[in-house]
């Protein structure tokens, strides 16, 4: 069975595929993002680190804008890394104004499932 076949399959049964990220500490790898949206997923669950203390915000953000450009559902929780940053409020704004849901101890409904989130400072 190839990947398309799959992943119609998994679709037909109410699977949902979800792929898990984190600690990219404000790097953009291309190859992950192209490998994560040849995977096809139903969503993105970014779980901390995407940013780090000292590099520019800037290629991570420009990783989530590739994710939701290719029309992923991106679901966020903060890590110990975003804690070292005096801009974090900026940058989950921005994280959202990209479409991502931003979870700050909270969950929301999604696909038929609860995604939950608790920050780092939680």
């Amino acid at each position: 069975m190839d990947q398309a076949q799959r992943r119609a399959s998994c679709r037909a049964a109410g699977e949902l595929t979800i792929v898990h990220v984190s600690d990219l500490h404000s790097r953009h790898r291309r190859h992950l993002l192209e490998t994560v949206i040849g995977l096809q997923p139903d969503g993105v669950m970014i779980t901390g680190d995407l940013f780090d203390g000292v590099q520019s915000p800037k290629p991570a953000l420009e990783f989530v804008a590739g994710l939701r450009n290719a029309d992923l559902d991106v679901f966020y929780v903060t890590g110990n890394h975003e804690l070292y940053r005096q801009d974090v409020a900026q940058l989950l704004d921005q994280l959202r104004a990209l479409g991502v849901t931003v979870l700050e101890n909270e969950e929301v409904a999604w696909k038929g499932i609860h995604v939950a989130g608790v920050g780092f400072d939680a």
